[in-house]
């Protein structure tokens, strides 16, 4: 009778994790919404799953944005080769604001990679959750040693065989 009860309870946990791997992208929801236009289904999955990763992240270190709301809409390709565009400030149905930012995926020449669209999500994104400084406010000036930190970071991207950043 154990062996009958511990084979159920096997049969239960591995279940429920099929169940919470299927429906991850259900449960984990961004604030943020994300619409992939694409015809192919797991390249929306693929791309829902990325983009909402990295808008988690932006969330913990910056803050969910408020006024305005953002909504991304992810394309194949965007006019004039751009990687992101922001357009200005629209109103739903419902009288709330939100700034739609458009993603991506190819430039004319070529696909882009996870991480350069990532990368185009995280400018738009800080433009629009980040203020602009005051005029009041004095700019930062890098020390010498910021300098020579780049300088040296520099160095050792070039000497990369492969071109990917060590440590990160």
């Amino acid at each position: 009778m154990a062996h009958l009860v511990v084979l159920l309870v096997a049969t239960l946990v591995t279940n429920l994790g099929a169940l919470g791997y299927r429906f991850a992208p259900t449960i984990r929801r961004t604030a943020v919404p994300i619409e992939i236009i694409s015809g192919d289904r797991a390249c929306r999955w693929r791309w829902r799953h990325v983009i909402g990763n990295g808008v988690r992240r932006l969330q913990r270190l910056i803050g969910a944005p408020t006024s305005p709301a953002i909504a991304l809409l992810v394309v194949e390709s965007l006019p004039d080769g751009q990687r992101s565009a922001l357009s200005s400030v629209r109103r739903r149905g419902d009288g709330r604001t939100f700034q739609l930012v458009r993603l991506a995926l190819s430039v004319p020449d070529r696909r882009l990679a996870p991480d350069e669209v990532l990368a185009a999500l995280a400018e738009q994104y800080l433009a629009v959750t980040v203020a602009p400084k005051s005029k009041s406010e004095q700019a930062a000036v890098p020390s010498a040693d910021a300098a020579d930190r780049v300088a040296t970071l520099l160095a050792d991207l070039s000497r990369s065989a492969n071109g990917a950043v060590r440590g990160g």
